[in-house]
């Protein structure tokens, strides 16, 4: 912990180029294509998905990349799976069309989406 506290502080440019360069020898070689997709994500392609579409987006990808721990991506993805089997896939839209549509300087009204 002491050496991020460090970090988080530190004001020496070459220390942060130094954290982020040695980031991608962190991961996991199955994460890399998703991190990579990640950073180029444009959320207006995201904003405008249909329903369904916004699903596989979670399914497949965001949740891989939040998740990296197997049981934690296998169970968000269970609670993901209820939009579907419980016919509730209007209530993720719902979801997705708040996300884009809140006020981004109410993070807690963020947060609570």
């Amino acid at each position: 912990m002491a050496i991020i506290n460090e970090l988080w502080w530190s004001t020496k440019e070459t220390n942060w180029n130094k954290a982020l360069s040695n980031y991608w020898n962190l991961l996991r070689e199955e994460n890399i294509v998703v991190e990579k997709r990640f950073q180029i994500l444009n959320t207006k392609e995201i904003e405008t998905l249909t329903a369904e579409e916004f699903y596989e987006f979670l399914y497949n990808d965001y949740y891989v990349w939040k998740y990296t721990a197997k049981n934690r991506l296998t169970t968000t993805r269970m609670q993901l799976e209820r939009y579907k089997t419980e016919n509730r896939m209007n209530e993720l839209e719902r979801v997705h069309r708040d996300l884009f549509s809140f006020d981004v300087a109410d993070t807690s009204d963020g947060l609570e989406i």
